[in-house]
């Protein structure tokens, strides 16, 4: 009797615990239900020109769930795994960095992110790296996120940090 009653006990803690996940994973679809409904209507009520990217916030109902949306304008900002060579030298040189220098650092973007073994600089990517004592070389592949700019050759700490203000990322890219 007192083994029936531990697996009785034991069925119903298990029980409880899968009622409670399954609670979680429909709550975290519902939000993400509701986010995803709240872009799309953002993204209509831009086109439209209802909306400006104003970054006020706006409450949204989607659902029987509440979103607070705000939109703001980045078109004023660099794509490092888009932009030009001359975009991010101009980028370099309003942050005050030497125009010389700028044009380096440019091409250490550029040929961070594409393949190929050969440098804009001249000669090769990864002899340009272990020249300056670095164990590491180039991707030779796009950005997979901002934080790895600053393991390009001759990216500062505090550079990067200035420039991660005036840069944004889209994985799909």
């Amino acid at each position: 009797m007192a083994l029936l009653a531990l697996l009785v006990a034991q069925f119903t803690t298990m029980g409880r615990s899968e009622v409670r996940v399954a609670a979680n994973l429909r709550a975290n679809a519902v939000t993400r239900a509701a986010a995803d409904g709240a872009v799309h209507e953002a993204i209509l009520r831009l086109l439209q020109m209802t909306w400006l990217p104003d970054e006020r916030p706006r409450v949204l109902r989607v659902g029987d769930t509440t979103v607070e949306v705000r939109v703001r304008n980045q078109a004023w900002k660099v794509n490092p795994n888009m932009a030009s060579l001359p975009v991010i030298q101009a980028l370099l040189v309003n942050l005050d960095v030497d125009a010389g220098k700028a044009a380096s650092l440019a091409r250490a973007i550029v040929d961070w992110r594409s393949s190929g073994p050969r440098s804009l600089s001249g000669g090769f990517q990864l002899a340009h790296y272990q020249a300056t004592g670095l164990t590491h070389g180039p991707a030779n592949h796009p950005f997979r996120d901002l934080d790895e700019l600053g393991f390009v050759v001759g990216i500062t700490s505090p550079l990067f940090g200035l420039m991660k203000t005036f840069l944004f990322f889209s994985p799909d890219d």
